[in-house]
């Protein structure tokens, strides 16, 4: 399966890098260095995640998603992060450090 560009999604989170990514209810928070935090329905565990300062920072180039295949590519020589969503849609939630909605998909 061929992943398609989410235009959407890279246009919003291109260039902010990622910190840390925490369980929560209903699927997990992945957590930006700008204070903004994004919320992911899944019946899947969090994906592996290491922000170590000796790797190179995870800063999004471009987002790709079929179905409910979403796929965060980083900057630099970092491996892309592959995330399984609930539904194709209506699972993606991103607010601002202040609490403005953002994106929701």
């Amino acid at each position: 399966m061929s992943l398609r560009p989410n235009q959407k999604l890279t246009h919003v989170l291109a260039g902010r890098t990622l910190e840390r990514i925490e369980p929560a209810p209903d699927g997990f928070q992945l957590h930006w260095a700008d204070g903004s935090l994004m919320h992911i329905k899944s019946s899947q565990p969090p994906p592996a995640f290491s922000s170590e300062a000796a790797r190179s920072p995870a800063t999004v180039a471009r987002v790709r998603q079929q179905d409910t295949k979403l796929v965060l590519e980083f900057q630099a020589e970092r491996p892309p992060l592959e995330i399984e969503t609930a539904e194709p849609t209506a699972s993606v939630l991103l607010r601002t450090a202040q609490g403005a909605l953002e994106y929701a998909d």
